[in-house]
């Protein structure tokens, strides 16, 4: 498998976070092309495959760099440590920030039922699985990830992946019918998981990186961009999905995932695969590497924004086109900026401590 770093991945990871941003901030929501479709409804139909592209890119990396270590497992626990960290600090960052919001709420606007009902659903073991409430609702990938990844390993240790990657295509079918297509068989619990959801793309991307040589010797015998078209083929069949299931059952299905979602991320995966020196050096790059740091960030300024709107009486500017030209890239560009701030004040805070631990001369 070849090392050389793939500088597609963080290209197309940038326009993945700022469409799942744009999701988030409700942009261009309102504005109707047909009586049924907003301009929203286009935009969060095609961002249905960015977190796929992250479970993927997760796997696939993880395969990769699992290899420069003696023993496999110790790559899975450093990265697990790593994941778990990652949801834990930011866990109790949004549990404190939501604490003092719905405190606010209960003096400014007498709704302390808000504080005891985020108290009960916070509290719970589902909170480990499927992640924590309110703010913090992004978090779900994280936990995830980190059940996808545990299984993961329990399979890739007894050698089990092509297995694995059978059973997780099946659930992930099933999973289907308690998303977008909820109204032809209830599946009675969430699928929009681990076991439903994440476990398939991450292994699917676990798989294609210990195939890496074969798919590679294939893919230079095919033109990038058709594997690129393949993909916005496969963007416009989901979105026919997706009306076509609001044509005939109406508003209110699940829309994580359908079945368009499986073969256009394999030909988005292809296409990254095939151009690994896209974007190299370009500030789009720069962005998409910090992918993470923008994804966990970017719903504390919208809840900001929200409760700030909504507190001082002026939500009606969520549905203003001109405050949502402004809104969307905002939260994105201070979500990168301060995660960038925290990187580099904890680079700082890491050099004080070895200078002050350091024996003097």
């Amino acid at each position: 498998m070849a090392a050389e770093r793939n500088y597609a991945i963080d290209f197309i990871k940038f326009f993945a976070i700022l469409i799942v941003v744009s999701v988030h901030t409700g942009f261009l929501k309102g504005f109707y092309i047909t009586d049924l479709f907003d301009l929203h409804f286009v935009i969060n139909t095609f961002s249905r495959f960015s977190v796929p592209f992250f479970f993927v890119i997760s796997g696939f990396l993880i395969a990769q760099k699992s290899r420069k270590y003696a023993q496999t497992s110790q790559y899975f626990r450093k990265y697990l440590w790593k994941t778990l960290k990652l949801f834990l600090s930011w866990g109790l960052f949004y549990f404190c920030y939501d604490l003092i919001i719905r405190i606010l709420y209960s003096v400014l606007k007498d709704e302390s039922d808000k504080l005891t009902n985020y108290l009960d659903t916070f509290v719970s073991l589902k909170t480990l699985y499927y992640g924590p409430p309110a703010t913090a609702h992004q978090l779900w990938y994280l936990t995830a990830l980190i059940w996808s990844v545990v299984i993961l390993f329990i399979f890739a240790k007894f050698g089990k992946l092509n297995l694995l990657l059978v059973i997780s295509f099946v659930l992930n079918l099933i999973g289907i019918f308690g998303q977008s297509y909820s109204v032809l068989l209830t599946v009675p619990i969430e699928t929009r998981d681990a076991l439903f959801y994440g476990l398939f793309y991450t292994t699917l991307g676990y798989y294609m990186a210990t195939h890496y040589d074969w798919i590679k010797s294939k893919l230079m015998h095919v033109n990038p961009l058709v594997y690129l078209a393949l993909f916005v083929v496969f963007s416009l069949t989901q979105l026919a999905e997706r009306a076509i299931l609001i044509q005939l059952f109406g508003q209110g299905l699940g829309e994580n995932y359908y079945f368009s979602t499986i073969p256009l991320i394999i030909c988005l995966i292809l296409f990254v695969l095939s151009s690994q020196n896209l974007g190299k050096n370009s500030f789009i790059t720069k962005i998409g590497s910090t992918t993470v740091g923008i994804y966990v960030l970017h719903t504390f300024y919208i809840s900001l924004v929200v409760n700030s709107l909504d507190l001082f009486g002026f939500s009606y500017l969520l549905q203003n086109i001109f405050f949502q030209l402004i809104y969307t890239p905002s939260v994105f560009i201070l979500s990168y900026i301060s995660y960038r701030g925290l990187k580099l004040t904890k680079h700082k805070l890491k050099s004080y401590q070895k200078e002050t631990v350091s024996p003097s001369l």
